[in-house]
């Protein structure tokens, strides 16, 4: 996509997106400021945790979130068993995988754990601007 088609995508994007909540859940901080200059920048609000238990605290209280970004691997859990956690609670809600790891595996076990998607890392904000468009219309 060249940058003139990216800059039109974000510029209705920011229009789709203002007011929603994106939970990020992120133990790297460079990654997490990475993800919040980008969805920021698209009108979108944020929450982050950088653990599983914050994670599930800050959805329980914020239970109007339309998607959370997953690090797959936290300092006291796996994502993966956080993920199914919060589609027990609400099978509706969104929730991106992001991950180092990018084997064909490790995609289908982030699918299989309810993710709805999946982004390795490092993270273009062309793909993730794609996956959101996809998720958040």
């Amino acid at each position: 996509m060249n940058s003139d088609g990216l800059t039109s995508v974000i510029s209705d994007s920011q229009k789709k997106w203002t007011g929603k909540w994106v939970l990020i859940v992120e133990d790297t901080i460079d990654n997490y400021l990475y993800l919040k200059i980008i969805l920021k920048s698209l009108g979108l609000n944020l929450l982050h945790a950088s653990t599983a238990k914050e994670a599930m605290e800050l959805y329980l209280a914020n239970p109007h979130t339309s998607m959370v970004l997953m690090d797959v691997q936290l300092p006291d859990g796996s994502g993966l068993n956080l993920t199914r956690e919060m589609k027990k609670l609400n099978p509706d809600l969104i929730v991106v995988a992001q991950t180092a790891y990018a084997m064909m595996e490790d995609e289908r076990n982030c699918l299989e754990a309810g993710c709805d998607d999946y982004l390795p890392k490092p993270i273009s904000s062309a793909s993730l601007i794609r996956v959101m468009n996809k998720h958040l219309g």
